[in-house]
């Protein structure tokens, strides 16, 4: 089965730092560099275990660092601020901090674009983080700090209902963006959107919206700045956007559903699932510009998807469907066939992506059916059994991160 390209991957080596760039006139002079190529490739964004070459902040040791992302780092006046990390098991899953967490990506990117003196704001994210973090995935309502859950009003003074925030996640956006101190006030217990309401964090990391919001917000701060204003006088621009997107279900991603469930798609490529954010976020935009024949094609309204091949069903029922759009690589190909008025490559690429789902699918549940079969059960063999199970199960995970 034909997959996504990716980039060659090799294992990482002993990062050995130099002094190349122990003159900080020459730091001064590549950071215009630094902004324009963006921050590299991480190897170590997600958690990976057989590493004791981590860096961390010398005030706080609870962000890590790969060596790749070091070598970034090297290059600025902040480099003296990170050493190598304490000893640890190798065998520990960790992740690298810039590559894996949005939140301390931005407050190094900010760091950079502002030439701060210090890394205030690497430390204050990591200072929130410790105190306790966004409940991410869970529930606001049975989070420790949700007590304190916050929200925006629209511009007649309402609070958007089925919009909550976690206090975490407004205290770095206020550490990172201060005039958008007040922007969120807390939730009284008797709107829609309270923590008696089983809610997610609407700025949880996790959330195709994530990005969205944040990129309103900068562009809300940004212009509060250059008024020289303290607060935002016209917050309208994000708080409508919240409102609009408030309205609609939030993409499942890779979540698999049933065939009564109603999708946006392609009369001639039903492969092609869009779920009402992604179509809102994408497909609406082009429509919008009307100038694409191939957008053209896509009707506003959702409808039931069929089964297209024998290949998606078993036993009569089609293999659940999720939302194909939510992610980066069929983002871009979406993007380049809209460009290149090209249906056959949308097309080809949808019906893999859509092929590689069902195999995976299936593939994962054998897996899952007998790693349970193995629960309870004693001895060295099955406990060797388990250990094999869960590294197909992991790898077929990462088979299906290719196609997001």
């Amino acid at each position: 089965m034909e997959r996504p390209a990716q980039p060659e991957k090799s294992r990482p080596t002993e990062h050995i730092r130099t002094s190349s760039f122990n003159n900080p006139s020459q730091a001064k002079k590549d950071l215009p560099i630094l902004l324009k190529k963006g921050l590299p490739p991480c190897p170590r964004a997600k958690p990976v275990a057989g590493y004791s070459d981590w860096y961390s902040l010398k005030s706080t040791s609870s962000l890590d660092f790969c060596p790749e992302c070091i070598s970034h780092m090297d290059r600025t006046v902040y480099r003296l601020n990170f050493r190598p990390s304490p000893p640890r098991s190798s065998e520990k899953e960790t992740f690298c901090a810039l590559g894996g967490d949005p939140w301390v990506r931005l407050a190094w990117q900010l760091t950079l674009a502002r030439q701060r003196p210090d890394i205030k704001l690497l430390e204050g994210i990591a200072a929130v983080q410790d105190a306790g973090d966004c409940p991410g995935e869970s529930s606001l309502h049975h989070h420790h700090r949700s007590a304190a859950t916050y929200g925006v009003k629209d511009r007649d003074g309402y609070y958007i209902p089925h919009f909550s925030v976690c206090r975490a996640d407004v205290d770095k956006l206020e550490l990172l963006m201060p005039t958008l101190y007040g922007l969120f006030v807390p939730l009284p217990n008797r709107t829609s959107t309270s923590t008696t309401q089983p809610r997610k964090c609407a700025l949880r990391t996790t959330s195709t919206r994530f990005t969205p919001y944040i990129t309103h917000l900068s562009k809300l701060h940004d212009t509060t700045r250059r008024q020289q204003q303290s607060t935002p006088t016209d917050p309208t621009p994000f708080t409508d956007f919240v409102q609009r997107k408030a309205r609609l279900q939030e993409c499942p991603k890779d979540a698999q559903f049933g065939p009564n469930v109603l999708w946006h798609h392609h009369p001639h490529l039903k492969e092609f699932t869009i779920c009402e954010d992604c179509f809102d976020s994408v497909v609406e935009p082009e429509l919008a510009r009307g100038k694409s024949l191939l957008v053209k094609g896509f009707p506003r309204a959702k409808g039931v998807v069929y089964s297209t091949s024998a290949a998606e069903e078993k036993g009569g029922v089609v293999v659940g469907r999720s939302c194909q759009l939510y992610g980066a690589y069929m983002r871009g190909i979406f993007a380049k066939a809209v460009e290149e008025e090209n249906f056959e490559l949308l097309a080809k690429w949808a019906r893999k992506r859509r092929e590689a789902e069902v195999g995976l699918q299936e593939g994962y549940r054998r897996l899952g059916e007998r790693l349970r079969r193995l629960e309870g059960v004693g001895g060295e063999e099955a406990g060797e059994e388990r250990r094999r199970l869960q590294r197909k199960l992991r790898e077929i995970r990462e088979d299906w991160a290719t196609w997001e």
